[in-house]
């Protein structure tokens, strides 16, 4: 498997940053601590949309907007409430067959282990019960 790509590699790839503000923005993430996207959203070199666009690159995830997209209500039933408010997570889809049934969910930082990890602890267990589609009135 090949070795992910870095994200400032990726965001000068895409033209959105060049070496100079890499290197700005490197310099500052070690004095801060801050992660390397949002030190160059807070200092105006990149958009939060071009952030998603780079680490969905990185990540090989498809990003979703979620004002343009329909949210299922099984997938709504399948996360308990209190865990999605928690880690800001909301669950977008359900997809799979009656064994295998996956829940697809927006977050912010897909890379937070501790969060998926409690999310898919606190998923439902009726996966396969749930409709594959929901019904129109």
């Amino acid at each position: 498997m090949a070795e992910r790509k870095r994200l400032g590699e990726i965001l000068v790839g895409l033209g959105a940053i060049d070496e100079r503000q890499l290197e700005r923005a490197l310099a500052r993430q070690r004095e801060s601590g801050l992660r390397l996207g949002r030190v160059l959203v807070e200092e105006k070199m990149i958009t939060e949309g071009t952030l998603v666009k780079a680490l969905s690159r990185q990540l090989r995830l498809q990003s979703v907007k979620l004002d343009s997209t329909y949210i299922r209500d099984d997938a709504l039933r399948i996360l308990p409430a209190d865990v999605a408010v928690r880690h800001a997570v909301i669950p977008v889809d359900v997809m799979g067959t009656s064994s295998e049934r996956y829940l697809f969910v927006a977050i912010e930082d897909p890379t937070e282990k501790e969060v998926l990890d409690e999310v898919q602890a606190a998923r439902k267990p009726d996966l396969a019960s749930l409709p594959d589609r929901p019904t129109q009135p």
